[in-house]
């Protein structure tokens, strides 16, 4: 009798020890937590209110609680040689390797011949998808390199991508 007592406290300790370390741990999001995470950036996106505007007036829903990793394929693309007055559209691939569906708010060139695209539906971690961009070379000569900052729910919120191009 007193060792089935000895076992049932020692049981006991053992499953308010694992109780209390596993309260301690980061909370992970159980795939139906995602879901209707997912599902709430959705109806964001879906809404006249623009998405950045969530993530900034500070809503406890807001997309920044949740910030994942964007991840370009590289960091300079180097378009070669143009002639003056060319367009050229060119795409960049780019991957969500967080944890949390990727949501990019704006898309900007470091000057107005750069034009970027980018897709506004939530990116699963994971997965990978393209940025896409218009250089216009008119009135351009030489040699040039741009950047386009994308700023998305991220840590930081801005992320950069350059290309070269040089204009004959």
């Amino acid at each position: 009798m007193k060792k089935h007592i000895i076992i049932i406290i020692m049981s006991i300790i053992v499953v308010l020890s694992a109780c209390n370390s596993s309260s301690k741990k980061e909370k992970k999001m159980t795939p139906e937590e995602a879901k209707a995470k997912l599902d709430s950036i959705r109806k964001i996106l879906r809404s006249n209110r623009p998405v950045y505007d969530t993530a900034r007036l500070g809503n406890p829903d807001s997309l920044m609680q949740f910030p994942t990793v964007l991840k370009f394929e590289k960091e300079l693309y180097d378009l070669g040689t143009i002639k003056e007055g060319e367009k050229i559209k060119h795409n960049i691939i780019y991957t969500n390797t967080g944890k949390y569906p990727l949501i990019i708010f704006s898309a900007i060139g470091s000057c107005g011949c750069t034009v970027p695209e980018y897709k506004k539906e939530p990116l699963a971690p994971g997965m990978s998808d393209t940025l896409s961009f218009t250089f216009n070379s008119e009135g351009k000569h030489g040699n040039h390199t741009k950047t386009i900052s994308v700023l998305a729910n991220t840590n930081p919120s801005s992320n950069q991508v350059k290309f070269s191009v040089k204009v004959k």
